[in-house]
Protein backbone atom coordinates (compact mmCIF):
# COMPACT_ATOMS: atom_id res chain seq x y z
CA UNK A 1 0.00 0.00 0.00
CA UNK A 2 1.92 2.98 -1.50
CA UNK A 3 -0.88 5.59 -1.06
CA UNK A 4 -2.58 4.94 2.36
CA UNK A 5 -1.98 8.10 4.23
CA UNK A 6 -3.50 9.87 1.09
CA UNK A 7 -6.36 7.67 1.07
CA UNK A 8 -6.99 8.06 4.25
CA UNK A 9 -6.93 11.87 4.55
CA UNK A 10 -9.17 12.21 1.17
CA UNK A 11 -12.70 14.00 2.12
CA UNK A 12 -14.24 12.43 -0.18
CA UNK A 13 -13.23 8.96 1.36
CA UNK A 14 -13.95 9.06 5.04
CA UNK A 15 -17.63 9.03 5.29
CA UNK A 16 -17.66 5.41 3.23
CA UNK A 17 -14.18 4.17 5.56
CA UNK A 18 -16.16 5.28 8.46
CA UNK A 19 -19.05 2.93 7.30
CA UNK A 20 -16.58 -0.04 6.84
CA UNK A 21 -15.00 0.21 10.35
CA UNK A 22 -18.27 0.83 11.62
CA UNK A 23 -19.52 -2.59 9.41
CA UNK A 24 -21.99 -0.64 7.80
CA UNK A 25 -21.40 -1.87 4.25
CA UNK A 26 -24.13 -1.32 1.51
CA UNK A 27 -24.63 -4.11 -1.54
CA UNK A 28 -23.63 -2.13 -4.18
CA UNK A 29 -20.57 0.25 -4.83
CA UNK A 30 -19.04 2.55 -7.64
CA UNK A 31 -15.51 3.48 -6.99
CA UNK A 32 -14.99 6.33 -9.87
CA UNK A 33 -11.01 7.72 -10.59
CA UNK A 34 -8.98 7.61 -13.66
CA UNK A 35 -6.09 6.68 -11.69
CA UNK A 36 -6.60 2.83 -11.79
CA UNK A 37 -3.39 2.15 -9.44
CA UNK A 38 -4.74 4.94 -6.89
CA UNK A 39 -8.63 2.82 -6.94
CA UNK A 40 -6.75 -0.26 -6.50
CA UNK A 41 -5.51 0.49 -3.19
CA UNK A 42 -9.10 2.91 -2.30
CA UNK A 43 -11.13 -0.28 -2.88
CA UNK A 44 -8.39 -2.62 -1.27
CA UNK A 45 -8.79 -0.26 2.10
CA UNK A 46 -12.42 0.44 1.97
CA UNK A 47 -12.60 -4.13 2.33
CA UNK A 48 -9.70 -3.68 4.71
CA UNK A 49 -11.50 -1.51 6.84
CA UNK A 50 -14.82 -3.55 7.00
CA UNK A 51 -12.92 -7.21 7.64
CA UNK A 52 -10.06 -6.59 10.06
CA UNK A 53 -10.50 -7.57 13.31
CA UNK A 54 -8.64 -8.67 16.43
CA UNK A 55 -6.28 -5.91 16.36
CA UNK A 56 -5.18 -6.95 12.76
CA UNK A 57 -3.13 -4.08 10.84
CA UNK A 58 -5.67 -2.40 8.95
CA UNK A 59 -2.80 -2.08 5.81
CA UNK A 60 -1.80 -5.49 6.06
CA UNK A 61 -5.33 -6.55 5.48
CA UNK A 62 -5.45 -4.29 2.30
CA UNK A 63 -2.31 -5.79 1.52
CA UNK A 64 -3.46 -9.36 1.10
CA UNK A 65 -6.59 -8.13 -0.55
CA UNK A 66 -4.42 -6.81 -3.70
CA UNK A 67 -2.75 -9.97 -3.35
CA UNK A 68 -6.25 -11.73 -4.05
CA UNK A 69 -5.45 -13.48 -0.56
CA UNK A 70 -9.18 -13.79 0.32
CA UNK A 71 -11.08 -16.89 -0.52
CA UNK A 72 -14.10 -14.41 -0.56
CA UNK A 73 -12.98 -11.62 -1.99
CA UNK A 74 -13.80 -12.04 -6.01
CA UNK A 75 -12.44 -10.36 -8.67
CA UNK A 76 -13.94 -9.65 -12.55
CA UNK A 77 -13.28 -9.89 -15.45
CA UNK A 78 -10.43 -12.33 -16.31
CA UNK A 79 -9.82 -10.36 -19.24
CA UNK A 80 -9.09 -6.73 -19.56
CA UNK A 81 -12.88 -5.83 -20.68
CA UNK A 82 -16.24 -7.18 -18.96
CA UNK A 83 -18.19 -9.85 -21.15
CA UNK A 84 -21.18 -11.43 -20.18
CA UNK A 85 -19.45 -14.43 -19.30
CA UNK A 86 -17.83 -12.22 -16.62
CA UNK A 87 -20.82 -11.10 -15.02
CA UNK A 88 -22.70 -14.91 -15.19
CA UNK A 89 -19.45 -15.87 -13.56
CA UNK A 90 -20.54 -13.93 -10.49
CA UNK A 91 -23.88 -14.63 -10.66
CA UNK A 92 -23.50 -18.27 -10.40
CA UNK A 93 -20.88 -17.86 -7.68
CA UNK A 94 -23.10 -14.73 -5.23
CA UNK A 95 -25.86 -16.69 -3.79
CA UNK A 96 -23.24 -19.45 -2.03
CA UNK A 97 -22.16 -18.58 1.49
CA UNK A 98 -19.03 -17.00 2.10
CA UNK A 99 -16.49 -19.40 3.57
CA UNK A 100 -13.66 -17.05 5.40
CA UNK A 101 -15.43 -13.50 6.04
CA UNK A 102 -18.74 -12.75 7.08
CA UNK A 103 -19.93 -11.13 3.48
CA UNK A 104 -18.64 -11.71 0.13
CA UNK A 105 -17.35 -9.04 -2.15
CA UNK A 106 -17.10 -9.00 -5.80
CA UNK A 107 -14.76 -6.50 -7.20
CA UNK A 108 -16.07 -5.79 -10.82
CA UNK A 109 -12.53 -4.13 -12.68
CA UNK A 110 -12.95 -1.66 -15.63
CA UNK A 111 -16.93 -1.93 -15.29
CA UNK A 112 -16.91 1.03 -17.30
CA UNK A 113 -16.31 -1.49 -20.30
CA UNK A 114 -19.18 -4.04 -19.73
CA UNK A 115 -21.63 -3.69 -23.07
CA UNK A 116 -25.08 -2.87 -22.53
CA UNK A 117 -26.08 -6.92 -22.48
CA UNK A 118 -23.31 -7.54 -19.74
CA UNK A 119 -24.60 -4.35 -17.83
CA UNK A 120 -27.95 -5.34 -17.96
CA UNK A 121 -27.36 -8.77 -16.44
CA UNK A 122 -25.61 -7.03 -13.74
CA UNK A 123 -28.50 -5.03 -13.02
CA UNK A 124 -30.43 -8.16 -11.45
CA UNK A 125 -27.92 -9.17 -9.17
CA UNK A 126 -27.42 -5.55 -8.31
CA UNK A 127 -31.41 -5.62 -7.13
CA UNK A 128 -31.76 -8.66 -5.75
CA UNK A 129 -27.78 -9.44 -4.60
CA UNK A 130 -28.37 -10.95 -1.35
CA UNK A 131 -27.36 -9.66 2.17
CA UNK A 132 -23.92 -11.43 2.29
CA UNK A 133 -22.62 -10.29 -0.74
CA UNK A 134 -21.09 -6.54 -1.41
CA UNK A 135 -20.50 -5.66 -5.15
CA UNK A 136 -17.39 -3.27 -6.19
CA UNK A 137 -17.23 -1.31 -9.53
CA UNK A 138 -14.21 -0.02 -10.60
CA UNK A 139 -14.51 2.79 -12.96
CA UNK A 140 -12.12 5.04 -14.83
CA UNK A 141 -15.58 7.22 -16.19
CA UNK A 142 -18.81 6.32 -15.71
CA UNK A 143 -20.39 7.86 -19.08
CA UNK A 144 -20.75 3.87 -20.75
CA UNK A 145 -22.41 3.21 -17.49
CA UNK A 146 -25.90 2.95 -17.57
CA UNK A 147 -28.60 5.27 -15.18
CA UNK A 148 -30.14 1.69 -14.04
CA UNK A 149 -26.64 0.75 -12.60
CA UNK A 150 -25.63 4.29 -11.10
CA UNK A 151 -28.85 4.30 -9.52
CA UNK A 152 -28.33 1.31 -7.62
CA UNK A 153 -24.47 1.59 -6.98
CA UNK A 154 -23.10 4.59 -4.10
CA UNK A 155 -20.56 6.71 -5.86
CA UNK A 156 -17.43 7.53 -4.36
CA UNK A 157 -15.47 9.34 -6.81
CA UNK A 158 -11.90 10.33 -5.93
CA UNK A 159 -10.65 13.21 -6.29
CA UNK A 160 -7.00 15.16 -7.28
CA UNK A 161 -4.52 15.96 -4.44
CA UNK A 162 -2.48 19.05 -4.29
CA UNK A 163 0.88 19.39 -5.73
CA UNK A 164 2.41 19.88 -2.67
CA UNK A 165 0.32 16.82 -0.92
CA UNK A 166 1.19 14.56 -3.87
CA UNK A 167 5.36 16.26 -3.50
CA UNK A 168 5.40 14.65 0.11
CA UNK A 169 4.09 11.40 -0.74
CA UNK A 170 6.13 10.71 -3.91
CA UNK A 171 9.81 12.05 -1.73
CA UNK A 172 9.13 9.06 0.36
CA UNK A 173 9.22 6.81 -2.51
CA UNK A 174 11.77 8.39 -4.79
CA UNK A 175 14.46 11.54 -4.89
CA UNK A 176 13.45 14.89 -6.61
CA UNK A 177 14.83 15.24 -10.30
CA UNK A 178 13.78 16.38 -13.62
CA UNK A 179 12.03 12.93 -13.91
CA UNK A 180 10.13 13.61 -10.92
CA UNK A 181 9.24 16.67 -11.62
CA UNK A 182 7.77 15.68 -14.67
CA UNK A 183 5.62 13.19 -13.31
CA UNK A 184 4.32 15.37 -10.57
CA UNK A 185 3.10 17.60 -13.48
CA UNK A 186 1.62 15.67 -15.63
CA UNK A 187 0.01 13.26 -13.06
CA UNK A 188 -3.27 15.59 -12.60
CA UNK A 189 -2.67 15.47 -8.55
CA UNK A 190 -3.09 11.23 -8.98
CA UNK A 191 -0.19 9.42 -7.02
CA UNK A 192 -0.60 6.34 -9.66
CA UNK A 193 -0.02 8.17 -12.58
CA UNK A 194 2.77 10.38 -10.97
CA UNK A 195 4.57 6.63 -10.33
CA UNK A 196 4.02 5.28 -13.62
CA UNK A 197 5.62 8.47 -15.45
CA UNK A 198 8.37 7.35 -12.72
CA UNK A 199 8.82 4.13 -13.41
CA UNK A 200 8.54 3.89 -17.19
CA UNK A 201 10.93 6.84 -17.84
CA UNK A 202 10.25 6.44 -21.91
CA UNK A 203 7.48 8.65 -20.91
CA UNK A 204 9.67 11.39 -19.79
CA UNK A 205 11.57 11.02 -23.03
CA UNK A 206 8.10 11.60 -25.57
CA UNK A 207 7.71 14.67 -23.47
CA UNK A 208 11.74 15.99 -24.16
CA UNK A 209 10.87 15.16 -27.99
CA UNK A 210 8.52 17.53 -27.79
CA UNK A 211 9.85 19.53 -25.77
CA UNK A 212 12.83 19.82 -27.96
CA UNK A 213 10.44 20.05 -31.14
CA UNK A 214 9.13 23.33 -29.94
CA UNK A 215 12.22 25.09 -28.47
CA UNK A 216 14.08 24.28 -31.84
CA UNK A 217 11.94 23.45 -34.68
CA UNK A 218 12.12 27.68 -36.19
CA UNK A 219 11.52 26.72 -39.54
CA UNK A 220 9.68 24.38 -42.06
CA UNK A 221 13.57 23.52 -42.97
CA UNK A 222 13.77 22.00 -39.63
CA UNK A 223 10.63 20.06 -40.17
CA UNK A 224 12.08 17.21 -41.68
CA UNK A 225 14.54 16.45 -38.40
CA UNK A 226 11.69 16.34 -36.15
CA UNK A 227 9.12 14.81 -38.34
CA UNK A 228 11.71 11.57 -38.27
CA UNK A 229 12.01 12.02 -35.05
CA UNK A 230 8.57 11.60 -34.39
CA UNK A 231 8.03 9.25 -36.78
CA UNK A 232 10.40 7.08 -34.90
CA UNK A 233 8.13 6.89 -31.74
CA UNK A 234 5.23 6.18 -34.48
CA UNK A 235 3.35 3.98 -32.07
CA UNK A 236 3.51 6.99 -29.39
CA UNK A 237 2.60 9.51 -31.49
CA UNK A 238 -0.44 10.08 -29.39
CA UNK A 239 1.35 10.80 -26.42
CA UNK A 240 3.08 13.08 -27.77
CA UNK A 241 0.34 15.15 -28.50
CA UNK A 242 -0.53 15.18 -24.98
CA UNK A 243 2.37 16.51 -24.50
CA UNK A 244 1.88 19.10 -27.03
CA UNK A 245 -1.21 20.13 -25.69
CA UNK A 246 -0.28 20.18 -22.02
CA UNK A 247 3.01 23.05 -23.05
CA UNK A 248 0.18 25.10 -25.01
CA UNK A 249 -2.16 24.70 -21.98
CA UNK A 250 0.57 25.76 -19.43
CA UNK A 251 1.32 28.83 -22.13
CA UNK A 252 -1.68 30.16 -21.98
CA UNK A 253 -1.70 30.28 -18.26
CA UNK A 254 1.34 31.88 -18.46
CA UNK A 255 -0.04 34.25 -20.44
CA UNK A 256 -2.63 35.11 -17.97
CA UNK A 257 -0.35 35.45 -15.57
CA UNK A 258 -1.77 32.55 -13.72
CA UNK A 259 1.28 31.26 -12.52
CA UNK A 260 -0.01 29.21 -9.58
CA UNK A 261 -2.00 27.29 -12.07
CA UNK A 262 1.09 26.29 -13.89
CA UNK A 263 1.25 22.62 -14.18
CA UNK A 264 5.05 22.05 -15.63
CA UNK A 265 6.15 23.87 -13.04
CA UNK A 266 9.76 22.71 -13.44
CA UNK A 267 9.99 23.70 -16.99
CA UNK A 268 9.07 27.67 -16.35
CA UNK A 269 12.17 28.18 -18.11
CA UNK A 270 11.55 26.19 -21.26
CA UNK A 271 7.63 28.23 -21.31
CA UNK A 272 9.05 31.77 -20.91
CA UNK A 273 11.77 30.85 -23.73
CA UNK A 274 8.54 29.63 -26.22
CA UNK A 275 6.82 32.56 -24.99
CA UNK A 276 9.66 35.08 -26.38
CA UNK A 277 9.59 32.96 -29.48
CA UNK A 278 5.94 33.95 -30.39
CA UNK A 279 4.60 30.94 -28.85
CA UNK A 280 2.07 33.45 -26.48
CA UNK A 281 -1.14 32.62 -25.08
CA UNK A 282 -3.16 33.62 -28.10
CA UNK A 283 -0.90 31.12 -30.53
CA UNK A 284 -1.33 28.19 -27.81
CA UNK A 285 -5.11 28.77 -28.14
CA UNK A 286 -5.10 28.40 -31.86
CA UNK A 287 -2.57 25.40 -31.87
CA UNK A 288 -4.74 23.62 -29.45
CA UNK A 289 -8.07 22.70 -31.90
CA UNK A 290 -5.12 21.64 -34.66
CA UNK A 291 -3.97 19.08 -31.54
CA UNK A 292 -7.31 18.00 -31.03
CA UNK A 293 -7.81 17.59 -35.02
CA UNK A 294 -4.71 15.41 -34.97
CA UNK A 295 -5.78 12.66 -32.16
CA UNK A 296 -9.01 12.54 -33.75
CA UNK A 297 -7.39 11.88 -36.96
CA UNK A 298 -5.40 8.92 -35.44
CA UNK A 299 -8.70 7.25 -34.11
CA UNK A 300 -10.08 7.13 -37.53
CA UNK A 301 -6.62 5.26 -38.59
CA UNK A 302 -5.23 8.20 -40.83
CA UNK A 303 -2.18 8.05 -42.01
CA UNK A 304 0.93 8.34 -38.85
CA UNK A 305 3.27 9.91 -41.42
CA UNK A 306 0.56 12.26 -42.44
CA UNK A 307 -0.52 13.05 -39.25
CA UNK A 308 3.19 13.85 -37.87
CA UNK A 309 3.15 16.10 -40.81
CA UNK A 310 0.27 18.39 -40.83
CA UNK A 311 0.74 18.58 -37.08
CA UNK A 312 4.40 20.04 -37.14
CA UNK A 313 3.57 22.24 -40.09
CA UNK A 314 -0.10 23.67 -38.37
CA UNK A 315 2.20 24.84 -35.47
CA UNK A 316 5.00 26.63 -37.28
CA UNK A 317 1.88 28.25 -39.73
CA UNK A 318 -0.29 29.39 -36.32
CA UNK A 319 3.19 31.22 -35.29
CA UNK A 320 3.88 32.74 -38.34
CA UNK A 321 0.12 33.89 -39.00
CA UNK A 322 0.24 35.53 -35.28
CA UNK A 323 3.61 37.07 -35.55
CA UNK A 324 2.31 39.24 -38.52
Amino acid sequence: MKFASLLNSSLSLAPIYAEAKNGNVLSAYMFVCEDSALLDEAVALFIAYRIAQNGQYTEDVADRVLRGGYVDVRVFPEGDKVKVEDVDRLISDVYYTPTELDKKFYIINVAHTANEAAQNKLLKTLEEAPQSACMILKCAKTATILPTIKSRCQRVELTPYSYEQLKEQMLRYYPESDVFNFALSVSGGFPGIAVSAMEDRSKYAMFQIVRETLLYMKTSKDMLHYSAKWLAQKTRVYELLDNVERIMADLVVLDAKEGSLIKLKSNIKDLLTLKSMGYTGEVALKILPRIAESKQKLEFNASVTAVIDSTLYSILEVKAKCRK
